[in-house]
């Protein structure tokens, strides 16, 4: 854990780096100052993260990762509403990226809209089935809301098997009980879908 942590802080370090090496040269490079937020925000370093993002939108205020990162930002300082139309904005310059949608259901869904978030996560799935966080997100949110049987009509569409060992995980995610639901995935190692439902408890 020490390792994969020091590996983490330099990685970051090293972003920090190339970011503002590049506004050196461009000072209005919108791309460097997303990265440059983005380091701040992996770094807990709030205000210094919105202050990056905010000046990638003063520059291009229709760029949708700039857009995107400081939505996720705002929200991860449990500012979930004021985030909702920057993701929004997003998602509407870049209609068919599945990750903008994402972004926005999981946004909606931490401000309290259950079903606008569920609704935007489907948009999302119908574009790019395969993107196991966009299913990860839909799965929970159905367990959570109490839809079981339409979460576990959902995971059998994208191809898990809803077995004993299945439903006893959904059981313990929609508590919250995240550790439980994982403790049974370690439990049975020889039942093949264990990548998948680890990448779908997230």
């Amino acid at each position: 854990a020490a390792r994969d942590s020091a590996y983490w802080a330099a990685s970051l370090d090293r972003a920090e780096e190339a970011a503002e090496k590049a506004l050196e040269l461009d000072p209005a490079m919108v791309s460097a100052h997303v990265a440059l937020g983005n380091v701040h925000r992996d770094r807990w370093e709030w205000a210094e993260s919105e202050r990056s993002y905010r000046r990638a939108l003063e520059l291009a205020p229709d760029d949708p990762e700039a857009n995107q990162q400081h939505a996720e930002m705002l929200a991860g300082m449990g500012r979930s509403e004021e985030a909702i139309p920057f993701a929004r904005r997003a998602a509407e310059l870049d209609p068919l990226a599945a990750i903008r949608l994402n972004a926005l259901g999981f946004i909606l869904w931490n401000a309290g809209r259950p079903d606008e978030s569920l609704a935007t996560l489907r948009r999302a799935y119908a574009i790019d089935p395969t993107l196991r966080y966009v299913n990860r997100n839909i799965w929970r949110i159905l367990l959570s809301t109490g839809r079981y049987a339409e979460a576990e009509a959902f995971m059998q569409e994208v191809g898990i098997p809803v077995d004993d060992r299945t439903r006893r995980v959904a059981r313990a995610l929609a508590a919250a009980d995240t550790a439980a639901a994982i403790q049974i995935l370690r439990s049975d190692t020889l039942v093949g879908d264990e990548y998948y439902l680890s990448a779908l408890i997230g």
